[in-house]
């Protein structure tokens, strides 16, 4: 009954209820293919921590990323409620609590393709990963002992927030195989998707 009148909602609970297991998330993926469903990847501005039904479209719950616990969600929510999507890395890095994410979730969601709503090259991300971690555990070391309200004006920040790096951004099959390592199948592509024809 669930299925019939309530498809995509019904599969975004089935996936949530299916996280620990990557076999079966893949077969329900392909189910919400053959179904017709958009399964859109994870996204910081957007997923929560299970799958959900967002705009008529399933949007990919980010504790399923590898590495991405519980904990840190709830932080990268709470900061994006609080203050609205983040528009770069280093804001982002600015804004989440730095205690409850580590460089490895942020890697990890790089990887996942969760950061291309705030910049589509994942390898500028990467190269400025420690940057931005480097950026953010300032300000909130400054914010903690009270020292932005005793040295800036309005909401001027002590530190200004440092440019991305401008790199080659990596080859599709390595955005690919970066993502089935974090995800455990390929999410915004296929390596085989340019041989559709000739493998039917």
């Amino acid at each position: 009954y669930l299925k019939a009148h309530y498809p995509k909602e019904f599969m975004a609970a089935t996936m949530s209820s299916e996280m620990g297991d990557t076999s079966r998330i893949v077969i329900l993926m392909e189910e919400c293919k053959r179904m017709g469903m958009d399964v859109l990847p994870p996204d910081v501005n957007e997923s929560l921590a299970d799958f959900q039904v967002l705009d008529d479209k399933i949007r990919f719950g980010l504790v399923a990323v590898k590495n991405v616990g519980l904990g840190a969600v709830e932080a990268i929510v709470e900061a994006r409620e609080k203050l609205g999507k983040f528009e770069s890395l280093f804001q982002f890095c600015e804004r989440v609590d730095l205690k409850a994410i580590n460089r490895k979730t942020v890697e990890s969601l790089i990887y996942a393709g969760a950061f291309d709503s705030v910049h589509k090259n994942r390898a500028s991300l990467m190269v400025a990963l420690d940057m931005a971690l480097d950026y953010g555990q300032g300000l909130q070391k400054e914010k903690s002992q009270g020292q932005i309200g005793l040295f800036s004006s309005g909401n001027q920040k002590v530190l200004s927030e440092p440019k991305l790096p401008e790199v080659e951004n990596w080859s599709y099959p390595e955005i690919l195989s970066k993502e089935k390592q974090m995800l455990g199948f390929y999410i915004s592509g296929h390596p085989l998707a340019n041989f559709k024809e000739q493998l039917k």
